[in-house]
């Protein structure tokens, strides 16, 4: 990617650096109480910040265009959605299943982007896992998907992304990972600590249930 992008995603992510910080802590406690009531199951991951060079050399490795929607489950403060809108022109969906981070995400893009250009991005306060949360058309035009959350979350998530690779219902072509992988998915590349999935990968994990 262009080192002018790359700084542009740096910017995105300097200027949320202090909140993100925040979050965390406050994402944390809100997990702890949520323990502690035994309401922790829709909690499988902690709040993950991307970093900008992850988000450059996802960029860079599955080209956007202002056709795409892309995805980002678990998307906390909405850094990833918003550098690539502003990066690429795409449609957004951001999911969380915090409060706190679809409030920061819906106040990050009052900060970073210009009037007229949050049309496109979309935040739904949900659990993916939810099976109700699929018949959203937000979440069925999603092109891409971005993933960077814990395999405890991960694992519960193989079923739901295989169904939105090769159902027709959906529109989604391309899942990346970042850091943590698919145990039971072929990816199709694989650059640093990302990795690609198309519908064959899935397909290929599940052929024995067709």
């Amino acid at each position: 990617m262009e080192s002018s992008a790359l700084q542009h995603i740096e910017q995105i992510c300097g200027r949320l650096q202090d909140s993100s910080a925040a979050l965390e802590d406050a994402h944390f406690d809100a997990a702890l109480e949520a323990a502690s009531a035994e309401r922790a199951t829709a909690l499988l991951s902690p709040y993950l910040p991307s970093r900008a060079r992850s988000i450059a050399e996802f960029l860079q490795i599955v080209p956007l265009s202002e056709e795409d929607v892309l995805l980002d489950i678990g998307c906390g403060d909405g850094r990833v959605a918003l550098a690539c809108r502003t990066a690429t022109g795409c449609g957004t969906v951001g999911v969380d299943v915090s409060p706190l981070c679809i409030a920061a995400a819906v106040q990050a893009e009052e900060q970073l982007l210009e009037k007229g250009a949050e049309g496109k991005c979309v935040w739904i306060l949900g659990d993916v896992l939810d099976p109700k949360e699929h018949e959203r058309e937000e979440i069925k035009s999603a092109t891409v998907c971005y993933l960077y959350v814990y395999p405890t979350l991960l694992a519960r998530l193989e079923d739901v992304i295989r169904r939105m690779l090769v159902d027709e219902e959906f529109k989604l072509k391309k899942v990346v990972t970042v850091e943590y992988h698919f145990e039971n998915f072929a990816c199709t590349e694989e650059v640093g600590f990302l990795r690609v999935y198309e519908a064959s990968g899935a397909l290929g994990a599940t052929a024995s249930l067709a």
